[in-house]
């Protein structure tokens, strides 16, 4: 096969075809000979290999631990979020998917300290508004809600806990030393250390046992791998949320 110098173009456009390479799961080389398949021979038929696809290797991610409340929180706060039309997934929106989980340990830890979902609510509302125009159809998350994700699942290690909860995802808010979700936690409780032992003292109820509502699945490889995890999931009864970030958010039809 011919070598492809893809470096022999204006670095803007270099960087633009190494982040499109990265998204889409190959190397630079890999996508600029699928650009040109695309544009200049529509029919042309090359082996997977050279089009450096990856096969999709399932792995164990951080939605896999999550209970399924914990799963409906992380879809709630995509709901909320998208409610309000804004661009991403904060810790704010985190924070609301866990007290609408209401018969959660992390929902009710929080309203025992005074937090109700209508005053946090209002006080998103009144901190951040609404966006100009609706939300894009995938929406990330912020640089703090990763890290209180990240945490959340250190605070389940730390008790032995082989599940992530919602009061996981609460302590993991609350760790993360800054963000909206952390300060709505404070300003309902400003004793940060009773706010952590009623998290604290949650952790050590069981998970309840809740029938599995949603399924959220990490996305690897290409167009054609997605569509065939999709597929999978629907003849299983399940229907696609949204994707957030390379992972499906499935709810049971």
């Amino acid at each position: 096969m011919a070598t492809l110098h893809v470096r022999q173009v204006p670095d803007e456009l270099y960087e633009l075809l190494r982040r499109r390479a990265e998204s889409n799961g190959r190397s630079i080389g890999a996508e600029a000979t699928f650009l040109l398949v695309q544009q200049l021979g529509g029919d042309l038929q090359l082996p997977a290999r050279s089009l450096g696809r990856r096969r999709r290797q399932r792995r164990e991610g951080l939605f896999t631990r999550f209970t399924q409340q914990a799963r409906a929180a992380v879809v709630n706060a995509q709901e909320e979020a998208r409610a309000r039309q804004h661009e991403a997934i904060g810790s704010e929106h985190l924070l609301l998917g866990v007290l609408r989980t209401e018969t959660s340990a992390g929902a009710n830890a929080l309203r025992a300290l005074g937090l109700e979902l209508g005053a946090a609510r209002a006080e998103v509302d009144r901190l951040l508004g609404r966006g100009a125009q609706p939300s894009p159809r995938a929406l990330p998350f912020t640089p703090t809600a990763k890290k209180a994700l990240e945490l959340a699942l250190r605070e389940a290690l730390a008790y032995d806990c082989d599940y992530i909860g919602t009061e996981h995802l609460a302590l993991g808010i609350l760790r993360v030393g800054a963000g909206n979700g952390r300060d709505l936690i404070l300003a309902a409780e400003p004793d940060e250390e009773r706010v952590r032992r009623s998290l604290v003292s949650a952790v050590a109820s069981p998970p309840p046992a809740v029938p599995e509502r949603f399924r959220v699945l990490e996305l690897d490889g290409d167009a054609g791998e997605w569509e065939a995890l999709l597929n999978e999931q629907s003849a299983g009864g399940y229907e696609l949320v949204e994707i957030v970030d390379r992972r499906a958010i499935f709810r049971r039809a």
